[in-house]
């Protein structure tokens, strides 16, 4: 049961919003001018207040910013029967959590009262932490005072909301576990690079004979189910999904036929389809992933705040650090929601940004891999590149609803060492295979270097290996 403010000037609104909410159990209390409504807030402060945005006395957004003077964790809902794109983009840039037109339904107000209240709830929780470690600090029960140990304690407190106790515990998400070694290390982010790794050579090997079923294709499923298997015990479906899409893509780019290829595109969608609706992940991924499409109130939470993040952060947004929600609910802010949290303190400017940067690495990795003398470092470059942009894509896809929720990292940008080793590992590959290019276009014409440095010792130096094709197409 929750304390709830109605703020109306039109009494029939303020009654029927009254009669709804009160039969899901909250209590209400009814003003029809701002004055009267911050008179109530003095006395009994709300947890929610809902706010016509045109009341007679003030602008519903000037008695919002007044309420938080004197109630600091209310979060308001504005309505409105007549407002502007621009007057609802405002009010969310000011702290409004969501913003209603006049011709709502009863179900969907008490549906977005409900996410509302989890919302406050989870700032009070955040409130208390904060305070509770203040405290412990200010006490003096800890181990040592001196300035080196006071800023280590100080950088914790930073990230009390998120749970830092997972670097110490390890974690488990959505009844997952995904890490080892007390969370420092997650298996499948090793998995994703390996299997390129892996596939390239294979492929490499097998390049006389990868159009024949039964030495490349067959060959090549077990391979991809038996890594994929691993994974999806854990369970981590997005890994699955994302070494399918990667092992369908060096396949094709090793030179198979079309036959295969589309044998491959039937058996992955018929896979993704089984995981989807068997595994309970895929269901409760899928469902308020297709609901959001319909109507984006109807999305998953997760959407729902990151929709907000970068509907508040507008074309330039409101500053570097200065975002809100990552402090008001948007979940993992620090790892799958980077994105958002870019979006509202640099705009869809400093989105737009980051894309591009992106764009850049992809054409850079082609270039090098088309440029690359042989069929061995042409897979690798391509698929280490080819890898980083697919998991770009899906992160900043997911955040806008335009695919079901997946777990992937933003590279080089998320939180997370696992993550960030692999995506530097993968440039590392991709910058090896330039040098080695660059150093075979400057031999003798007609000759070819492998793309691939040959560890081996020679003489106590590193040489790169034999020559043996050339260098003219991708054998």
């Amino acid at each position: 049961m929750s304390e709830i403010l109605v703020v109306d000037d039109d009494a029939n609104t303020r009654e029927a919003l009254a009669i709804s909410l009160k039969k899901i159990g909250h209590q209400v209390s009814l003003a029809g001018t701002g004055t009267e409504a911050l008179e109530l807030v003095r006395q009994q402060p709300a947890e929610l207040a809902i706010i016509d945005l045109k009341l007679p006395d003030m602008e519903g957004t000037d008695l919002f910013e007044a309420m938080r003077i004197i109630s600091p964790y209310t979060i308001a809902i504005m309505i409105s029967a007549r407002a502007t794109v621009d007057e609802a983009v405002s009010a969310l840039k000011l702290g409004i959590y969501d913003f209603i037109t006049k011709d709502f339904r009863m179900q969907e107000i008490r549906k977005v009262v409900n996410k509302a209240l989890e919302t406050q709830q989870l700032l009070q929780e955040n409130q208390r932490l904060r305070q509770a470690l203040q405290d412990r600090l200010a006490s003096g029960r800890i181990l040592g005072r001196s300035p080196a140990f006071l800023k280590v304690l100080h950088q914790v407190s930073q990230i009390a909301p998120v749970r830092s106790t997972v670097l110490i515990t390890g974690e488990t998400r959505l009844n997952a576990q995904r890490a080892l070694f007390g969370g420092s290390v997650q298996p499948s982010e090793l998995a994703k690079l390996a299997i390129i790794i892996y596939l390239a050579f294979w492929l490499y090997s097998k390049r006389d004979m990868i159009n024949n079923i039964w030495f490349g294709l067959l060959p090549m499923g077990a391979i991809i189910g038996v890594t994929s298997g691993f994974i999806l015990a854990q369970p981590d479906l997005s890994a699955v999904l994302t070494i399918v899409i990667m092992g369908g893509l060096m396949f094709f780019l090793a030179g198979v036929d079309w036959k295969q290829v589309l044998i491959i595109v039937v058996i992955a969608a018929a896979a993704t389809w089984l995981l989807v609706t068997i595994m309970p992940t895929g269901k409760a991924r899928l469902e308020p992933y297709l609901a959001g499409l319909r109507n984006p109130i109807d999305a998953s939470y997760h959407v729902q705040r990151s929709l907000e993040s970068i509907v508040r952060g507008g074309v330039f947004g409101v500053g570097i650090g200065r975002g809100a929600t990552k402090f008001t609910g948007l979940p993992v802010a620090h790892t799958d929601s980077i994105f958002a949290v870019i979006a509202e303190e640099t705009g869809l400017l400093g989105a737009a940004g980051v894309i591009g940067l992106y764009l850049i690495v992809l054409w850079r990795g082609l270039t090098i891999a088309n440029r690359a003398p042989d069929l061995l470092g042409k897979l690798l470059a391509a698929g280490c590149t080819l890898w980083i942009l697919l998991e770009a894509t899906i992160n900043m896809a997911v955040m806008v609803n335009l695919l079901p929720f997946a777990g992937n990292a933003l590279p080089f940008i998320s939180a997370g060492c696992s993550s960030l080793t692999m995506c530097l590992a993968a440039v590392g590959l991709i910058m090896n295979v330039a040098r080695v290019t660059n150093r075979a276009s400057t031999q003798q014409q007609g000759r070819s270097f492998s793309a691939v440095v040959d560890m081996r010792r020679r003489n106590g130096r590193r040489s790169v290996s034999s020559p043996r094709r050339t260098a003219s197409s991708w054998e």
